[in-house]
């Protein structure tokens, strides 16, 4: 589940760094719900939480960064 939350993640990054490169600054508005330091901010807890062993935490914030990727 974190693998495809992570690649979810960098395809939402790369269209971003898209989005910036083509628009103009003024113009541009990033997404507040998943702005880049909430972003390393869960994909830090959700790596916190596998190397402390709690799975279930994991696949459940991994499937809230989903949610926000896809929203």
């Amino acid at each position: 589940m974190f693998c495809n939350a992570h690649q979810m993640v960098a395809q939402y990054k790369k269209k971003r760094e898209l989005t910036e490169a083509g628009a103009l600054s003024f113009m541009f508005r990033e997404f507040s719900m998943l702005s880049k330091s909430k972003e390393t901010e869960i994909v830090d807890e959700i790596r916190s939480h596998i190397t402390a062993e709690r799975y279930r935490e994991s696949v459940s914030t991994s499937c809230a960064l989903s949610v926000f990727v896809l929203f």
